[in-house]
């Protein structure tokens, strides 16, 4: 509830205090367009100085890419016990499947 009391002197500050409004009608619009400022184009300090639009893009780029990367590893996990499987069938010596760890590590 703290964000709200916060974003509710934040509306009053930048806005109403500085305005005359006539009507009702014309204090609902611009208050609108207030909100509509504040969630889409207003730099905010929790978001890193970027507009909530601008952070939740970097978000959902952010998170395609965790995702793409998930996926690669999920494919390459599941090949490595095969490998692992084949190496110790193939009697690799101890040598050998220490450099294969090492690889597969800093893949």
């Amino acid at each position: 509830m703290q964000w709200l009391k916060s974003w509710g002197a934040s509306l009053k500050k930048e806005r109403v205090f500085n305005a005359n409004y006539r009507n009702q009608t014309e204090a609902r619009f611009d208050i609108a367009d207030y909100i509509g400022w504040y969630n889409h184009q207003r730099l905010h300090s929790t978001l890193n100085y970027e507009s909530p639009e601008e952070y939740e893009k970097d978000y959902r780029d952010r998170i395609s890419q965790l995702t793409a990367k998930r996926e690669s590893l999920c494919r390459f996990s599941v090949a490595i016990p095969l490998l692992k499987m084949s190496l110790r069938l193939l009697k690799v010596t101890r040598i050998e499947l220490m450099i294969y760890n090492y690889l597969v590590l800093i893949v």
